[in-house]
C-alpha cells in the first residue's frame, strides 16, 4: 500500500486532474505468511492475482516490487515504468552479523540472503521468515529470531526507526531489482503504458532491465540463489552479480563494465556464472 501511495503521488505530480482509484488484490504470498515461498510457487505467488486482474480488466496498473516479479510474466502483461530506485541495501538487526554468538538463528526472507549469510558466517544458523515487514519485526521482537535480514529500502519507505545496520553490498549483492517499485500494465494497452511512461525513471528501468535480463539468460527465478546489482557509470553499465550452488554452497561471481544493451556481454557473463568455480 505504501508503495502505492508513492506511485500515485508520482502520477498526481504529473496529471494533476486525472481521477484514480485503489483496488487492494489480496495475493497468496500476502495471505500465507508461514509457509515458505518455494513451497508458494516461489515470488511470483506476490503477483500471479494482479496478473489476473489486468486480464480481467478490473485493474489497469499494477504496483510491485520489482524483485518479486518473475521474469517471465504470466499472460498478457508488461513493465511499463518504475520509480526512482530507493536504497538496494540488505539490513541485519538488532545488530551487526560480526556481533552475533555462534548458533545465533537469524531470520531471512530469500535463499540468496541464507546463501549468502552462510558465506560470511557459516556458524550461524539460517532459517526462512515470512510475513510484511511489521510482522518480521514482532517475530524478531517475540524472541523468535535472534536476528533478521531485511532490504533497507522496505524499512525506510514506511518510516521505520530503529537501529539497524547495512550489509555492503560487496558481500550481500541484492536481488535483482531490490528497491525498485514497478507499475506494469496489460499488453496493448497503449493509453496507459503512455500515462506510466510519464512517471518512468529512465536510468532506474534500464539498470533493473539489464538485471532481469541476466536473470532470465542464468534461467533463474526470482527464489534462485542469485544476486545481480547493475549501475550506470563512466559511459556504460558495471554489473556485479553472484550465483550460489544450492548442493555445495559454492560461490561464482563477476564483475564487468559493459555497453548498454550489451547483451552479448551478458550473455559471457552469464556462461562464467555458470561454469566458473568458487
Amino acid at each position: 500500500m505504501r508503495q502505492t501511495e508513492l506511485f500515485l503521488q508520482a502520477l498526481q505530480r504529473r496529471s494533476p486532474s486525472l481521477a484514480t482509484e485503489t483496488v487492494v488484490v489480496s495475493t497468496k504470498g500476502d495471505q500465507d505468511t508461514e509457509t515458505p515461498l518455494e513451497r508458494l510457487g516461489g515470488y511470483g505467488a506476490f503477483v500471479r492475482e494482479l496478473n489476473n486482474a489486468l486480464a480481467a480488466t478490473a485493474i489497469d496498473v499494477s504496483v510491485n516490487s520489482l524483485k518479486d516479479m518473475p521474469v517471465l510474466q504470466q499472460g498478457a502483461v508488461r513493465i511499463a515504468a518504475v520509480l526512482p530506485r530507493g536504497p538496494v541495501e540488505d539490513v541485519v538487526l538488532p545488530c551487526p552479523l560480526d556481533e552475533l554468538p555462534p548458533g545465533a538463528k537469524v531470520g531471512s526472507s530469500s535463499v540468496r540472503r541464507e546463501a549468502m549469510l552462510r558465506r560470511c558466517r557459516p556458524d550461524l544458523e539460517a532459517e526462512s521468515i515470512r510475513g510484511n515487514v511489521t510482522t518480521r519485526l514482532r517475530k524478531l521482537d517475540e524472541g523468535r529470531y535472534d536476528a533478521i535480514i531485511l532490504a533497507r529500502a522496505g524499512m525506510e519507505r514506511l518510516g521505520i526507526r530503529r537501529e539497524n545496520h547495512v550489509l555492503p553490498v560487496d558481500d550481500f549483492i541484492p536481488a535483482p531489482g531490490q528497491g525498485a517499485i514497478a507499475m506494469a500494465c496489460r499488453e496493448g494497452d497503449d493509453g496507459t503504458a503512455s500515462l506510466l511512461e510519464g512517471v518512468n525513471h529512465h536510468a532506474t528501468f534500464r539498470e533493473v532491465m539489464t538485471e532481469r535480463t541476466l536473470m532470465e539468460m542464468l534461467g533463474a527465478d526470482c527464489s534462485s540463489p542469485v544476486g545481480i546489482l547493475a549501475s550506470e557509470q563512466d559511459g556504460g553499465m558495471r554489473v556485479r552479480a553472484m550465483s550460489f550452488s544450492l548442493s555445495d554452497g559454492s560461490c561464482r561471481s563477476c564483475d564487468e563494465t559493459l555497453h548498454f544493451e550489451d547483451d552479448d556481454g551478458l550473455a559471457a557473463m552469464a556462461a562464467k556464472l555458470k561454469e566458473a568455480g568458487p
